[in-house]
């Protein structure tokens, strides 16, 4: 099964007073180059979606990531929703996707990875195939009780994923391929939260020892809240 990651880098940084996605923490790193490292270090997929005035900033992100794929999204002034629907048309033989905002340097790799791997747990786990004739999906938890079974009228191995941390939602938010049609309609400035709402009953949320998942950049301060 192919998971790949989409870091959505195209906001316009307005409460932060400049490009948060360039500033520096206190490690030295720019704020989407740890994200990046950390993204790259446990997927092999990876498609970075940039404003389309980012020419600059995609020829510094080639110097550091060569092998990665970008994409300038025409409309991303309009609000994420048309940046992640204009990155998900980009994709291309995945079975799921791991949506991450390039302002969130703090998580951990190891998240990443329970992320990732849980991506097969839950599919596997809600196969028909793997559970006897008439016997509803299993509720057991990946790490943390689900929220819900997935829904049979999207499929009986679809799935959304979503970290929490202390039972708050988090990020990456993982989808599988079933939904990646309706991440294509998304438009304003509300993300996937749509997509989230009209298929609650096929979300797996997955409680994991990790605040990076809550910590994004608005603010300067920010920078240092690892």
């Amino acid at each position: 099964m192919k998971i790949g990651a989409l870091v959505l880098a195209a906001g316009q940084s307005k409460r932060f007073g400049g490009d948060k996605r360039q500033a520096t923490l206190p490690n030295g790193k720019l704020v989407i180059q740890q994200t990046l490292e950390k993204v790259t270090s446990v997927f092999d997929e990876v498609l970075v979606v940039l404003r389309a005035e980012d020419a600059g900033l995609h020829k510094k992100l080639l110097n550091l990531f060569p092998d990665l794929k970008y994409h300038h999204a025409p409309d991303s002034g309009l609000g994420m929703g048309h940046s992640l629907a204009s990155g998900i048309r980009q994709i291309e033989g995945w079975d799921g996707v791991f949506v991450f905002l390039a302002d969130m340097p703090f998580v951990e790799t190891e998240t990443l990875i329970k992320l990732r791997d849980s991506s097969a747990s839950v599919g596997m786990r809600n196969s028909p195939s793997s559970r006897p004739v008439d016997s509803p999906p299993s509720s057991r938890p990946v790490d943390s009780p689900p929220s819900s079974r997935p829904s049979e009228a999207s499929g009986e191995t679809s799935w959304i994923i979503i970290p929490t941390y202390q039972n708050k939602p988090g990020h990456p938010v993982g989808f599988s391929s079933e939904y990646f049609e309706a991440l294509c309609q998304l438009s304003g400035d509300k993300g996937a939260k749509s997509v989230i709402s009209k298929h609650e009953d096929a979300v797996t949320e997955i409680e994991l020892d990790d605040p990076g998942v809550l910590k994004d950049i608005d603010q300067k301060q920010d920078l240092a809240s690892e």
